[in-house]
């Protein structure tokens, strides 16, 4: 089985990842859990990483293609060419942990402004740290999708010195 993606209607991710699986595909959306200010006070509410994308793990068929194509809100399945595409190994890994919304990168910042990354998504090997927004507490990231770069926003946890 491999991971393939589907370009979707914006905002219809999650609906079409449902509808995928009733007909018994296995369907992914990544979410994350975003930190926002709001009212003086920080909020986590969920959202989607890679708007207008969804991700299915199968086994390829052209009868497949039907079925997934045939859904509501599909527009398109990624190709190289002709057939449509799988990731690739490097990004399969990081996909993996898409199951659950993903939680805050923990970054720590020193006197000098610089930054190491502790832990979290920000880790994977398949993102590029593009910008760190300390204020509003979000990474601009590229992220390779069959290895076309996308980019996206991911929330910071900043850690405190001791």
């Amino acid at each position: 089985m491999s991971w393939y993606v589907l370009q979707v209607l914006t905002g219809s991710e999650d609906q079409i990842k449902d509808t995928l699986i009733g007909k018994g595909v296995h369907a992914a959306v990544p979410h994350e859990l975003r930190v926002l200010r709001s009212g003086g006070r920080w909020l986590e509410r969920e959202y989607v990483v890679i708007p207008s994308y969804v991700f299915v793990r199968l086994d390829y068929t052209d009868a497949l293609y039907y079925v997934l194509k045939g859904t509501h809100g599909v527009i398109r399945l990624l190709k190289d060419g002709v057939r449509p595409a799988s990731l690739l190994p490097e990004e399969e890994g990081w996909i993996q942990s898409w199951e659950q919304p993903l939680l805050p990168s923990k970054v720590h910042f020193t006197q000098g402004g610089a930054y190491e990354i502790v832990d979290g998504p920000l880790a994977g090997e398949n993102v590029k740290l593009l910008k760190v927004d300390r204020h509003r507490r979000r990474a601009k990231v590229e992220i390779n999708i069959l290895g076309k770069p996308k980019i996206a926003y991911l929330s910071l946890e900043i850690l405190k010195d001791l």
